[in-house]
């Protein structure tokens, strides 16, 4: 029986056969790769939390409804579970990773940002944070949580408002947390809560109009400083549509979003509301619901320097929206898309969220 008959293939430099018949395949795997690479994308987010108190009484404040003995009862089990509402509207909104940025509206101080991020899910984010210390008659500010390996503060400043002719009206200061971004990308975040409309749309929108004229001075005032190489992203509750004459004149934010960012210009900051005119069939029609009516009181609006489409850092067209997941609202009695689930209503406790649905938007960055 004849033996089997064995083959070799013999080689004197066997890698480099190898390398000859592997290279061609891996360099077309890698440059099918690099093409088909898609942009990294960081959400940003607003979002009104409606009062969040701990449970401490301030005596410089009027916060004597949210004690455990006060008008509203707030014990601190329902202020932990205040707590662990927002985080959880937080750690979902991001999708597969936790927000870049969170704007909070409607807090009461440095102490309620600390138990958020000690004592919910929020500890595993690596958020830090900036808050206002305002002089607004309740104590309630706006703040700022950024991830501390995103983003790297450079400079942190508040700006108090004042009224001419209205020595004795307050509101809530100005956030500014600028900084860099990845490292790289010099980024202005703004974070404002403009006077409300309690004593009339007509009477009060003079206190909105110069708030937001501070804010245009704020922006000017940076984008001078920086020669035109900072981003800008405005966020908050406008306490008024995208329309009206504060955010639309007084601050400059156009309504029509260009695909693509006209020639820039290092003198002119040029704005642009993201929640002007989101498609029709967006559901809800606005961020805040009173009697039935939705509004688009919370917005995010961004500089023109976003909006190139070849940039590095960009906007997602398209990204902006009303975050409204069916576990954060409640069918109102007259049917309809779901409201906000509220924390209170009037001295009622709901146990809910917030009154306000949150708003995101999407930046995209080229590796």
């Amino acid at each position: 029986m004849n033996p089997p008959i064995h083959l070799y293939w013999r080689c004197s430099r066997p890698i480099d056969v190898v390398a000859t018949i592997l290279l061609p395949i891996i360099m077309s795997s890698l440059s099918l790769t690099q093409a088909t690479a898609q942009p990294l994308s960081y959400t940003l987010m607003s979002y009104n939390v409606e009062n969040l108190f701990d449970i401490v009484d301030d005596p410089t404040t009027e916060d004597e409804d949210f004690l455990p003995e006060g008008a509203n009862l707030w014990s601190h089990k329902r202020y932990r579970r205040k707590l662990e509402r927002i985080a959880q509207v937080v750690s979902r909104a991001g999708g597969l990773s936790w927000p870049a940025f969170v704007g909070l509206v409607e807090v009461e101080n440095g102490d309620t940002l600390s138990d958020l991020l000690r004592l919910t899910p929020l500890r595993k984010a690596g958020y830090a944070y900036s808050i206002t210390q305002s002089a607004d008659p309740r104590g309630i500010d706006v703040a700022l949580l950024y991830r501390k390996e995103l983003f790297e503060p450079t400079d942190f400043r508040e700006y108090p408002i004042y009224f001419d002719g209205y020595p004795n009206k307050t509101t809530r200061n100005l956030l500014q947390v600028s900084g860099l971004f990845r490292g790289k990308y010099l980024l202005n975040l703004l974070v404002c809560h403009f006077p409300s409309r309690r004593e009339g749309v007509r009477q009060s929108e003079g206190f909105r109009r110069g708030v937001a004229r501070k804010l245009r001075e704020i922006c000017d005032s940076l984008h001078h400083a920086q020669q035109g190489q900072g981003h800008f992203v405005i966020m908050g509750d406008f306490n008024g549509s995208p329309e009206e004459p504060a955010t639309r004149s007084d601050l400059g934010a156009q309504l029509s979003m260009p695909r693509d960012g006209l020639e820039q210009s290092s003198d002119t900051l040029r704005l642009y509301n993201a929640f002007a005119r989101l498609p029709s069939l967006e559901a809800p029609a606005g961020s805040y619901c009173f009697r039935g009516v939705w509004e688009q009181l919370d917005q995010i609006i961004i500089s023109e320097s976003l909006l190139q489409s070849k940039a590095q850092l960009r906007y997602h067209h398209g990204s902006a929206r009303n975050y409204c997941p069916s576990y954060l609202g409640h069918e109102p009695r007259q049917g309809g898309h779901l409201v906000p689930w509220r924390t209170y209503a009037g001295p009622h406790y709901q146990g809910g969220y917030s009154d306000h649905f949150p708003v995101l938007i999407e930046l995209l960055v080229e590796e």
